[in-house]
């Protein structure tokens, strides 16, 4: 199935393709300087992205998810299909959860099976996605931080072997 890899997040300020906790450096008035990438890597904005050492991956992953935090994925369906979506993450918190928006709205909730390793990926699956014919805009958002976000990948619905 096709995978979009969570760095590649729709380009944007914050607010339009992301939110961020630290989504700017604010060492001019505070004297502390803030980075708003914690990772520094791939991309210059406030979204945190570090090197991936997952078995499949574009070379980075998003990380220190935190409370609040989204990011939102233009893709393009050349049909209405209903789609699985395998997404690939490592928990930091045993307690992390994602939901999943389609145009603004709530689609689905994930609470993401996770051993509390940063490094340890594991697929979880949200089931009978549906995307429109066209341009769909998907949110993920933090409902409860706590993971790192390496994919997520769209297999055709009921096809899905979900592995780890």
């Amino acid at each position: 199935g096709t995978i979009v890899y969570a760095s590649d997040y729709d380009m944007g300020r914050s607010g339009i393709a992301y939110h961020d906790i630290d989504s700017a450096e604010y060492w001019v008035s505070t004297n502390t300087r803030t980075q708003w990438n914690s990772g520094g890597k791939y991309r210059n904005d406030g979204v945190d992205i570090e090197a991936c050492s997952d078995d499949i991956t574009n070379g980075y992953n998003v990380g220190w998810i935190q409370n609040g935090e989204w990011l939102q994925y233009s893709v393009y369906a050349a049909e209405k299909t209903m789609y699985d979506l395998n997404i690939r993450v490592a928990g930091t918190e045993k307690s992390s959860k994602l939901t999943l928006l389609i145009g603004n709205q709530e689609v689905s909730e994930l609470l993401i099976n996770s051993n509390g390793k940063t490094g340890q990926w594991t697929t979880n699956t949200i089931r009978a996605v549906q995307l429109n014919k066209g341009w769909n805009q998907l949110r993920i958002l933090a409902a409860a931080g706590g993971f790192n976000l390496n994919y997520f990948q769209f297999i055709s619905a009921g096809s899905n072997a979900g592995t780890n």
